[in-house]
């Protein structure tokens, strides 16, 4: 288990440190639409960027980019914005209610419990 982890965390680790030259560099290689991408955008990916360094790495060596997919009009756009804050604005409260729940409620660390 300890190997895992260590495995684990040498693996974010190196994700994390690609990461950051890459939402402010490396992007605009593969995606040319990202190039003047704002802040926000560029912090949102930071996750996603983090796990999927390797191949990530190699579209960035081979500058290839992503593939192209047909241009959405503006009013499709706008309802999947739509449709992405409703569904964060449900999602939200409900994982953070469940981070907190299964906080409070595990087995020996709630209210009343003995050490």
């Amino acid at each position: 288990m300890t190997l895992f982890l260590l495995i684990l965390a040498s693996y974010l680790a190196l994700g994390i440190l690609f990461a950051i030259p890459f939402i402010t560099i490396g992007i605009a290689h593969i995606d040319p639409a990202a190039r003047h991408a704002p802040l926000s955008f560029r912090l949102l990916i930071l996750p996603g960027v983090a796990a999927l360094w390797p191949l990530l790495l190699l579209r960035w060596i081979r500058r290839a980019p992503a593939p192209q997919w047909p241009r959405e009009s503006t009013r499709s756009i706008n309802t999947l914005r739509r449709l992405h804050f409703n569904l964060w604005l449900f999602l939200g409260p409900a994982l953070l209610t469940a981070l907190i729940l299964l906080i409070t409620l595990r087995p020996g660390t709630g209210p009343g419990a003995h050490s």
